[in-house]
């Protein structure tokens, strides 16, 4: 099976989740919730708790752009209790240089680096929560 994406795993596709819990998930690579590549992602509503990457980034939601293009738009959500091994404890994204909207999302465990790890400025500093173990 694959490594990536515990509970979704996507590639040059579409991932909506509306009003949708995504938890408990372990991934041994990327994304213990949620892997998306060259994707467009938007959640809107629910919670992403208790998700993990026992080796890599983004325990709850890792988005990335390889030969195409990766979009991330994430509103009125909850990220709490989410781990990542080596940064972004809750969502870590590589690359993507389209996050067209990350509001009302609601921290659980505030002053823990690494929720949002982001290789770009805009959204670098917006979120801090969940855990990263480097």
């Amino acid at each position: 099976g694959l490594a990536a994406g515990g509970g979704i795993y996507s590639t040059r596709g579409s991932v909506y989740l509306g009003d949708t819990d995504l938890t408990g998930n372990t991934a041994p690579a990327h994304g213990g919730g949620l892997y998306a590549v060259d994707a467009t992602v938007e959640i809107d509503g629910g919670t992403l708790s208790a998700n993990e990457t026992t080796a890599e980034l983004g325990g709850a939601v890792y988005v990335d752009e390889s030969a195409g293009t990766s979009t991330l738009d994430i509103r009125n959500a909850i990220v709490t209790g989410n781990v990542a091994e080596n940064g972004g404890g809750g969502v870590a994204t590589r690359d993507v240089e389209d996050v067209e909207d990350v509001e009302e999302v609601v921290l659980v465990v505030p002053g823990v680096p690494g929720v949002l790890e982001a290789r770009f400025e805009a959204v670098g500093e917006l979120l801090d929560d969940s855990t990263s173990r480097r």
